[in-house]
């Protein structure tokens, strides 16, 4: 240990041992341990590194001093963990991520309450459960939870029912908004909302029921310009639950018709209609009796030319032109002036037609071919959105860049435009959604793979098989075996080819033309330019002659004679006032001139903290300006020096501890 001695007394064969002999040997043991405390680090006079402690099995760190944290660090080298009591706070901090493995709990509560883990072995997800036969409750705080409405509570129940509740009425007495309870058939599960639900798109239900808290039969939905209300339906109309509607008699008059509102399959066969209501009258091949009209093979000849004609049968009404003898067509006429025709285009593969004009065109607005494939000229313009059902989208508009996604015969919906990453992921039942990270990785089987670089993927785990090699140009090597140990040689778009495994002491030496080659001994050398250097031995060098700079990667060199060296000087020159950083990485001898204004330098780089680092400053006109130091800087005789005003003054400055205490002193003022 650090201050003792072993063997304060010696003795030999036949000396006399007194008591004074033990009493220094344990004074000096006292004296160790009440000085320097006892490592066991397993360094000299140490003792060696403890791996275990024994006894009462606990253990208390700490001097039990109030206001003091407690740091324990775990010392990896490169990579230290630190668990640190926080004293005042109360609790304890860690500074490093925690790795909690596959199948493991973190345990919450005194009889085991709450367990979260990650649940490898059945769910693959994060698992938060309770206690056998408990349910489940989660509360979501905002604000500490210290005002009424700040918390959320989330409750399961053994069984599987979930509740969702808010203390907005009194904090901490939480009021159930939404309840939804599970059903082995799921068209059977429910979801309630104990107050109202808005939807800002289209609300659409797969089922065949809607219930209200008023179902009356024979009630419609009718709207009052803010809801929708179940309303009877009343006066000469009644409505049956199964939808049929009936008129009261007598209840319609001519004044509440609107023209051509009735047509001849909205009138019975027994609805005897008088002769005397229509605008008919007796004439060549029409006469009328009571309530009849007889019609006896009428005829309607087209008067320009008597080509075509045209028959009433109980088919309907039929024209007829030879084929080749031009169009069959009807001209509908406003005040004298044709507007628009209708008809079969003889010299355009007879193609029905509808034309804005007195006749029809070869581009006509509407055209037909024989087999029902329609042309239409200009914009079609619906009243209502077009149903999926009759080939429409069932919308009429969509969110500009959204994926559309279909639903049956239900109105096709689009989703939100994808995010940086994202892509559509489904799950074979619902909606698919837009997933991107780790998400996404997950659901397309990359497990924990990391996040790729659009010019590099890498594959953590796995194998691809089954394929012819993958070219270099694509990506591959192109080969499908390499030697094994061999150093691979790209080709251009060539296969990768690999070198024989390098024999002991080779190495690949290239000459900036032709492929590289394994090359040792005294051809290793001249290739490197050691010319007839002789071999070194690995402990022991012999002298060298260097022709350039070695850089020594902050290793440790001992046991060496220093003559004839020198220190590359960092010349800042002058500071221009602001702030001067002296990088001790340019050189430990340092010179620079104040001047302009005031100047406030700081240190930068130096070496690590169980290393003594220091440099030199020749300060030229230190005086002239302001000079501010580092406030790590501890100064001889506990102030900084007063610099010249015109001359050169040298100083010095050390640091043992990486930088964090500088010491400084003067070595002289006014040099010439």
């Amino acid at each position: 240990m650090t201050g003792y001695s072993a063997r304060q007394s010696s003795y030999t064969t036949g000396d006399t041992i007194n008591a004074s002999d033990s009493n220094n040997e344990f004074d000096a043991i006292v004296t160790a341990f009440g000085t320097s405390g006892h490592n066991h680090d397993g360094t000299a006079g140490n003792g060696g590194a403890l791996s275990k402690l024994t006894g009462s099995n606990s253990i208390t760190i700490g001097a039990a001093t109030a206001g003091t944290d407690i740091t324990v660090t775990f010392d990896g080298e490169t990579n230290d963990g630190v668990l640190l009591w926080m004293e005042d706070e109360d609790h304890f901090k860690y500074n490093d991520d925690i790795l909690l493995i596959d199948d493991k709990n973190i345990i919450f509560g005194t009889d085991s309450n709450v367990l979260v883990g990650y649940d490898e072995s059945v769910s693959d997800s994060l698992r938060i459960k309770a206690a056998e036969g408990a349910g489940l409750a989660i509360t979501l705080c905002a604000d500490e939870g210290d005002d009424a409405g700040d918390e959320w509570k989330l409750n399961i129940a053994d069984g599987g029912v979930l509740t969702l509740g808010n203390d907005i009425n009194s904090a901490g007495t939480y009021v159930t908004h939404m309840t939804m309870t599970p059903n082995s058939t799921v068209a059977n599960s429910t979801v309630a909302f104990a107050g109202g639900v808005t939807v800002a798109g289209d609300l659409t239900i797969t089922g065949d029921d809607l219930v209200m808290g008023t179902n009356t039969s024979g009630h419609i939905m009718v709207a009052d310009g803010t809801n929708f209300n179940p309303v009877a339906v009343s006066g000469d109309v009644t409505m049956a639950a199964s939808g049929a509607v009936s008129i009261a008699n007598d209840a319609v008059g001519a004044d509440e018709l609107a023209s051509n509102s009735v047509v001849n399959a909205s009138i019975t066969s027994d609805a005897a209609i008088a002769i005397s209501k229509t605008a008919l009258v007796a004439g060549t091949n029409i006469t009328l009796a009571t309530n009849t009209l007889n019609v006896d093979d009428a005829f309607l000849v087209n008067n320009g030319d008597d080509a075509t004609s045209g028959v009433i049968t109980s088919a309907g009404y039929k024209a007829n032109l030879a084929d080749g003898a031009g169009d069959v067509s009807v001209a509908f006429q406003q005040g004298g002036t044709t507007g628009y025709v209708m008809g079969i285009d003889d010299s355009d593969a007879n193609k029905f037609k509808i034309h804005s004009g007195a006749a029809l065109a070869d581009t006509s607005d509407f055209e037909m071919d024989s087999s029902g494939n329609v042309t239409i000229a200009g914009t079609v313009t619906l009243t209502t959105d077009l149903t999926v059902a009759n080939g429409g989208t069932g919308a009429s508009t969509f969110t500009d860049g959204g994926i559309l996604l279909g639903s049956g015969t239900g109105a096709i919906t689009a989703m939100a435009v994808l995010g940086d990453g994202e892509m559509i992921v489904g799950d074979g039942t619902t909606d698919p959604v837009a997933e991107s990270g780790a998400t996404l990785r997950t659901s397309i089987g990359l497990g924990s793979i990391a996040t790729q670089a659009s010019d590099s993927v890498s594959i953590t785990g796995g194998s691809i098989t089954g394929i012819t090699d993958l070219t270099v140009a694509d990506g591959g090597t192109g080969a499908s075996s390499l030697t094994d140990g061999g150093v691979l040689l790209g080709s251009g778009t060539g296969a990768i080819t690999a070198m024989a495994v390098l024999g002991d002491g080779e190495m690949i030496v290239g000459d900036g033309t032709t492929d590289p080659v394994a090359e040792s001994g005294a051809t290793l050398r001249t290739s490197i330019g050691l010319g007839t250097m002789a071999v070194v031995n690995t402990n022991a060098v012999p002298a060298q002659t260097l022709a350039g700079a070695v850089t020594g990667a902050d290793q440790t060199v001992s046991a060496i004679n220093l003559k004839d060296y020198g220190e590359i000087t960092n010349a800042i020159g002058a500071t221009g006032g602001g702030t001067q950083d002296i990088d001790l990485n340019a050189g430990n001898s340092v010179t620079a001139t104040v001047d302009t204004s005031a100047n406030t330098f700081t240190f930068s780089n130096p070496t690590a903290s169980d290393e003594l680092c220091g440099f030199t400053l020749e300060l030229t006109n230190g005086g002239s300006q302001t000079v501010n130091w580092p406030a790590s800087v501890d100064w001889a005789g506990g102030s900084a020096p007063t610099l010249t005003t015109s001359g050169v003054d040298y100083l010095v400055f050390w640091t043992v501890n990486g930088g964090t205490r500088w010491y400084g002193a003067l070595v002289g003022l006014a040099f010439a």
